[in-house]
Parts: structure tokens; C-alpha cells; sequence
């Protein structure tokens, strides 16, 4: 029986209403019992990261969330003779999931599924969609389809490869897509299905996470644009090159 860890970073999915509006309080342990997937509290590894709404979260932290990852693939599972789990699902709020499997696929090279998911709808909700959402990609993170293919982000019964996906609907239940590309796989009632051939990423090479990301900055052309942010750019990522 293939074993999936579990790493909590907040979202929506663990939301609760309160008087300062919604906040995450539902800990990764909450999400495997909502879901009906606790079987025991031993059975999935869970590690719960509190790092606030992941709207506010600039690139270090998401380095950290992608050094979590790298983590809990690592780690033996409890109760075993020192195996790693086959798998890892990440729950994530859907402001920032986009960006973080897309530096996941940069810095991490594991054959083994890593899937990233979280909700619309909060935790407390009365028709939540968290639930479906932590099921489905637990049945991705189990399957052999999903190997090889880089990191995926899983919902509403989509799964798409990193590069590529983005939010497309800040209020249906299906919130993400890959305009021009579409999923990579689909899940229903637990069984995942092949859409497209495993390609996986090449993450970058010769990048040291531990030492802090290269500085890389995007500039927006338009006609008759001059080269004065083109230089700016230029002269501010020399500059963090020569600090490294």
C-alpha cells in the first residue's frame, strides 16, 4: 500500500470564520479527518507549516515550501524500517499555489508524485470543497501515473502539470486550468487517469537553494519602449549576482 505524506501550509482549505474574518486554523491532522483519511493517526506523515496567507507570501518563503517538500520526501515514515513515502500532497492557498508548484518544478528532481491542492471553499463551509479536493490528490499522489511528470497541482478533478497552470475563476469550484495545454490527468471516485504522456521538468541546474535564489526580473515591453528599466534590470541583477 503506497504511503503519501502530507505537508499543511494554511489556504482556504484550512480556514474557519472568526471576528478578524477568515484565518487558517485547521491543522493538517483536521484535513485528513474532514476528508475521511485519517485512518489513524499514524497512518499519513503530516507536518504543518505556518507561514500566513499565502497571498502575502513573497519568493523566500515559497523556497522555504519547496525545502519543506524536499523534506518530507526525505524523511523515513514512522513505524517503517526507514522508506521513504511514495508520495506527498500539499495543501495551499490558491493565491500563490500557481507560483509555488512552478518553483517547485525549478528546484526539485524526484521521480515520485509531489501534488499540490486546496479549496475555494473554507473549511467550515457548509458545502465544502476542500474534502473532494485532499481525496483526489491523495489518489494522485498513490498513483503510478503521476510519476515522472514533475510536480502537479490537482482540482476539482484536474490535474495539470506545473508549467502552464493558473487560476482562471476566483469563485467556481474549478479554479485552475492550462489554457492551450489542459490537464495532464483526471481523477474520479479514487482512479486516476492518463491525459497526456509523463514529461517531466528539467529543474535548473546548478542552483543552490540553500544559498537563496538568483535575482531574475521581468520587464514588460511596449512600442517605443527605451532601454531604461531594461538597464535598471540589468544593473540590479549584476549587482546580486556579485553578493552571492
Amino acid at each position: 500500500m503506497p504511503t503519501v505524506a502530507l505537508l499543511a501550509t494554511g489556504g482556504t482549505i484550512a480556514s474557519t470564520g472568526g471576528p478578524d474574518g477568515r484565518v487558517p486554523t485547521a491543522t493538517g491532522r483536521d484535513l485528513l479527518r474532514q476528508a475521511g483519511l485519517s485512518g489513524g493517526e499514524t497512518a499519513v506523515p503530516v507536518r504543518d507549516l505556518e507561514l500566513g496567507g499565502s497571498f502575502s507570501w513573497d519568493l523566500e518563503k515559497m523556497r522555504l515550501v519547496v525545502e519543506e517538500m524536499r523534506a518530507a520526501l526525505a524523511a523515513p515514515v514512522p513505524g517503517t524500517d526507514g522508506a521513504r513515502p511514495d508520495g506527498l500532497v500539499v495543501t495551499h492557498g490558491t493565491d500563490t499555489m500557481e507560483e509555488t508548484v512552478f518553483l517547485a518544478s525549478l528546484l526539485l528532481d524526484d521521480p515520485r508524485p509531489v501534488v499540490l491542492t486546496g479549496a475555494q471553499e473554507p473549511y467550515d463551509s457548509r458545502s465544502p470543497d476542500g474534502p473532494e479536493n485532499l481525496r483526489d490528490a491523495f489518489a494522485v499522489a498513490a498513483d503510478p501515473l503521476a510519476r515522472d511528470r514533475g510536480p502537479l497541482l490537482c482540482f476539482d478533478g484536474m490535474v495539470f502539470a506545473a508549467r502552464g497552470v493558473t487560476k482562471i475563476d476566483t469563485l467556481s469550484h474549478r479554479a485552475f486550468g492550462a489554457p492551450g495545454r489542459g490537464p495532464v490527468l483526471r481523477v474520479h471516485d479514487g482512479r486516476v487517469t492518463a491525459l497526456a504522456p509523463p514529461g517531466p521538468p528539467r529543474p535548473l541546474p546548478g542552483v543552490d537553494p540553500d544559498t537563496g535564489l538568483p535575482r531574475v526580473d521581468v520587464v514588460a515591453l511596449y512600442p517605443g519602449a527605451d532601454e531604461t528599466l531594461l538597464r535598471a534590470a540589468a544593473e540590479a541583477c549584476g549587482r546580486a549576482a556579485r553578493s552571492r
